[in-house]
């Protein structure tokens, strides 16, 4: 006698000792039915979470087996099942139902309902599932096929993996409360893995989705039929190491846009920042290397190679450029001048005093000793003599700086001023 043969009325479990207490029983009997039930409700224990009601199956075929009475409710669809036999197996009711007996259909995760069989466990918590239980949950397939099922034999209900067969769309109407209120795990190696559809959405912005295959993350849109694709961005890898992120995938020249959209200039790669930030910020720790390099292919005509603009970027003005001259074999730096930037033109004032107040100076830089400058400017010197020539900085920390082309005019000036008095000394000896 085991626990599926214990009765729920007390005054039933009077069989012989030690599988029972009856009436009048030796005294020396006693510990033998204590230590039995021990025995037996620690067997109980260990055949947990699958309970043995004490109801005797008779097997009908490979998939099959029956109860005596109306049992439905201690077997519904979706519950786990234990088979004992000639073998043990293991598999899931597919279907429930009362006629003289009960009679349960059955997919065994492997093999057949046991050969002899003589006993039926059933997974205790297959009812009154919600959000947290640890039961069985059905999924109504798309196709209207039989439902599916995830197993849960420990832990939560989507702790193993399904394979259901969707052959339609699908609409997921009970969304989080946050962002990481759940996951969503899917696998497929050629058709998308996730996709969306916002049916009010503009015209080739309805449908998105995202396909792994060769371990390779494409990020795709398609046309609002559903059919063809362009690949707005891919992330190959090998292993564990990120190869390239590509943006896009099929070679044309669409922009790529990092930040926000707003006014942003034409360029196939666009990044704009409103924050006390740069928009782009590049770093190389090896000394010999080039932190940026500019490569213009062109090998006829001028090449341009870096533009300045300034104002609203849906509509600049070019302040400037770096461009290199075919001809005269020599790379410009441009500061734009055009005339019809300007008004009030008219000729400046004297520069030779001004130039004779700049003091050069010869100086060793303290943060590469042993390195000695022997013509150069002091920014706050030459401040108080040319300010527009000095950049200074709103934080008192940082460092000022000197824009050595805005002494150029300044020079110029300053000879024409030389030579005019050389060429009034000419005309006195004259």
């Amino acid at each position: 006698m085991t626990v599926r043969d214990y009765s729920t009325t007390p005054a039933s479990n009077n069989a012989a000792p030690p599988n029972g207490w009856p009436e009048g029983q030796a005294a020396n009997t006693v510990n033998d039915c204590a230590r039995q039930m021990m025995a037996e409700i620690r067997e109980t224990c260990e055949e947990f979470p699958y309970f043995d009601w004490g109801d005797d199956p008779t097997r009908v075929d490979n998939d099959t087996f029956t109860l005596v009475g109306d049992l439905t409710a201690r077997y519904p669809v979706g519950a786990r099942v234990k088979l004992v036999g000639a073998t043990t197996g293991f598999g899931r009711i597919t279907a429930s139902a009362f006629g003289a007996v009960t009679t349960i259909d059955v997919v065994m995760d492997s093999g057949n309902v046991p050969t002899s069989l003589v006993r039926v466990a059933v997974y205790s918590f297959h009812t009154d599932l919600d959000a947290n239980s640890t039961g069985t949950v059905t999924l109504s397939a798309a196709n209207g096929t039989s439902p599916l099922y995830s197993r849960a034999d420990h832990g939560h209900a989507l702790s193993q993996a399904i394979a259901p067969t969707w052959t339609d769309l699908h609409t997921f109407t009970n969304a989080p409360t946050s962002a990481i209120d759940g996951s969503i795990l899917l696998s497929d190696t050629n058709n998308p893995l996730l996709g969306f559809r916002q049916t009010g959405a503009a015209a080739n912005n309805q449908v998105w989705d995202f396909i792994v295959s060769a371990e390779s993350f494409l990020f795709r849109t398609a046309n609002d039929s559903g059919t063809g694709n362009v690949t707005y961005m891919s992330v190959d890898r090998t292993g564990t190491t990120v190869d390239s992120v590509a943006f896009p995938t099929d070679g044309a020249a669409r922009n790529i846009r990092f930040g926000t959209q707003a006014n942003v200039a034409n360029g196939f790669i666009q990044a704009r920042t409103t924050q006390v930030l740069p928009a782009l910020a590049l770093g190389n720790g090896t000394a010999a290397q080039s932190t940026l390099t500019v490569n213009n292919e062109a090998t006829s005509g001028d090449n341009s190679f870096v533009a300045f603009l300034t104002e609203a970027m849906s509509s600049p003005t070019i302040r400037g450029s770096i461009s290199y001259n075919r001809g005269g074999g020599l790379v410009a730096y441009n500061t734009t001048s055009d005339v019809r930037l300007k008004e009030n033109i008219r000729d400046s004032d004297g520069a030779l005093s001004m130039v004779m107040q700049i003091r050069v100076r010869a100086f060793d830089w303290k943060n590469m000793p042993g390195s000695s400058q022997r013509y150069w400017l002091v920014a706050q010197e030459l401040a108080e003599v040319i300010p527009e020539a000095v950049s200074v900085p709103e934080d008192d920390a940082d460092f000022w700086s000197v824009d050595p082309s805005k002494l150029v005019p300044l020079l110029v000036k300053a000879v024409q001023e030389l030579q005019a008095e050389v060429e009034g000394l000419k005309r006195v000896r004259a």
